[in-house]
């Protein structure tokens, strides 16, 4: 224990993280995503207020879309001049990124580790343009130090998705995906079609309304209900009832990282006390693989069942928690995410 906080030297804390936008139209200048988690892991330990050091004891990387790199996080390595223990991978899962913290904390709890980097990032963006411009980017595939680098250490398992029936009727892509829990939504509420149309498009003004004021939010503008129900030339219908503002928007070049350590180790880094914050409990559940399996479309079972252990762990009420961070891909997984809370 500490002597002066009485808080167990175990005990991981969050010590520093940083987000990286790239807005660079020139394709010969533009950073892949291995680069931009790069420069996020460094202007991490810059928000840690600690020197940055020269070994961790682990990297691990959310699986990217943008790069075929095996190993990114040797990579990283290199880049940034931080030997690491362990190099990991993981795979492809949109509750990754929460359940990669939830991992690294229970590593440093139990003294497998004292200091862990994680980092993701896309750079989605450049490459659609690349490929339209039919320019190949060395980023994607990577140098000869990168092709030689060992395998990394796999995080999670690799999930089927898709039922051959869904395949066969091109229910496959989220676009394709969540239209169809809305419209669930909208039935079992009773709403009429107009009724509905305004209810979501209100809903995403307000989140758009955060993002304006956002500095790390790709679209910083703030639309009317009324523009995001609209279809235009630059808001086209994507899926029923969304329109494109509705969708989720993966045309971006974006990075983010962040640090845990021991309380240890952060006391031992010189962190400053003000830069720690303590993740207090994690929980990971998941619905059925195969959307055509799912009872109910209207009810997220994984979602409840997660809270409902996360708040008993945290010996805590909904209605005792401010800020509520709900993923926000789609109009109906805010709502089904909000309805599950409670």
């Amino acid at each position: 224990m500490t002597s002066s906080t009485q808080v167990h030297l175990r005990t991981p804390v969050l010590v520093g993280q940083a987000q990286v936008l790239q807005r660079e139209d020139d394709i010969s200048r533009a950073r892949g995503p291995i680069e931009l988690m790069s420069d996020a892991v460094q202007k991490a330990f810059a928000d840690a207020g600690c020197a940055q050091p020269s070994h961790v004891d682990a990297i691990h990387v959310l699986r990217s879309l943008s790069t075929k790199v095996h190993n990114p996080a040797a990579v990283i390595s290199r880049a940034t001049g931080i030997s690491a223990r362990t190099h990991g991978y993981t795979t492809h899962g949109g509750n990754l990124p929460q359940a990669l913290v939830n991992l690294s904390a229970l590593d440093i709890q139990a003294g497998r580790a004292d200091c862990i980097v994680l980092a993701g990032g896309e750079s989605s963006r450049t490459r659609r343009r690349a490929r339209a411009a039919e320019v190949n980017l060395g980023w994607v595939t990577g140098d000869e130090a990168s092709a030689s680098d060992p395998q990394p250490t796999p995080i999670g398992g690799e999930l089927e998705m898709l039922h051959p029936l869904e395949i066969e009727r091109n229910i496959v892509l989220p676009i394709e995906i969540y239209p169809m829990f809305e419209t669930a939504l909208r039935a079992a509420a009773g709403m009429s079609i107009p009724q509905h149309r305004q209810h979501i498009s209100e809903l995403w003004s307000r989140f758009s309304a955060v993002a304006a004021n956002n500095p790390h939010a790709w679209i910083q503008e703030q639309f009317s209900a009324e523009q995001i129900s609209t279809p235009s030339d630059s808001n086209r219908m994507v899926g029923f009832p969304y329109t494109k503002l509705m969708n989720s928007n993966n045309d971006v070049d974006m990075a983010a990282a962040l640090v845990m350590c021991s309380v240890e180790r952060a006391e031992s880094l010189g962190i400053p006390r003000d830069r720690w914050v303590f993740p207090v409990a994690g929980t990971d559940a998941h619905e059925h693989n195969f959307i055509s399996h799912r009872w109910s479309f209207t009810e997220t079972p994984a979602i409840r069942l997660g809270a409902k252990r996360l708040l008993e762990l945290a010996k805590w009420s909904i209605d005792e928690i401010d800020v509520i961070d709900l993923y926000s891909c789609f109009p109906s997984a805010v709502q089904l995410g909000a309805a599950s809370l409670g």
